[in-house]
């Protein structure tokens, strides 16, 4: 396959006037390009939810029309789906419920990955005496303000 160099487009008053503001896209920075984005009206949360829809809505449209779908699609497809779990995944976790049940004794259901490999327990069985001990002598002492530096 022949190696295909596409010309960049030609840079517009607005693009300059951009470059000039902020710097060069290669160079910005992700808090810079969320507020950007914020800026014209863009929510970036939901930006690979979006997309994903609209590659989705390509490769029905293509698969209706029974035409193969590239291989490069499919494989964005599956990235943007992996991105879209991990999100949702890391979304499931409240802090204080984690917390609060590992403190309790039970291992909490949500984010199951992170406390899967607990000393071998499985997910939801009780924590050993010993180590329900250990947590709750450090639960008081976070309670009292003591963290043991002195």
């Amino acid at each position: 396959m022949p190696n295909k160099r596409t010309q960049p487009l030609p840079k517009t008053e607005e693009d300059e006037l951009f470059e000039a503001l902020l710097g060069p896209d290669e160079e910005i920075d992700l808090e810079t390009a969320k507020d950007v984005l914020k800026a014209c009206g863009v929510d970036s949360s939901d930006l690979v939810s979006k997309l994903m829809s609209r590659v989705e809505a390509g490769v029905r449209e293509l698969r209706s029309k029974s035409k193969s779908v590239p291989v490069p699609v499919e494989n964005a497809l599956r990235n943007l789906r992996r991105a879209e779990e991990k999100k949702s995944e890391s979304a499931g976790v409240d802090p204080d419920c984690y917390l609060a049940n590992l403190l309790s004794g039970t291992l909490p259901s949500a984010g199951a990955e992170a406390v899967s490999s607990l000393r071998g327990r499985k997910l939801g069985e009780k924590v050993s005496s010993k180590d329900k001990e250990i947590l709750d002598s450090l639960k008081s002492k976070l309670d009292e303000g003591d963290t043991g530096s002195e």
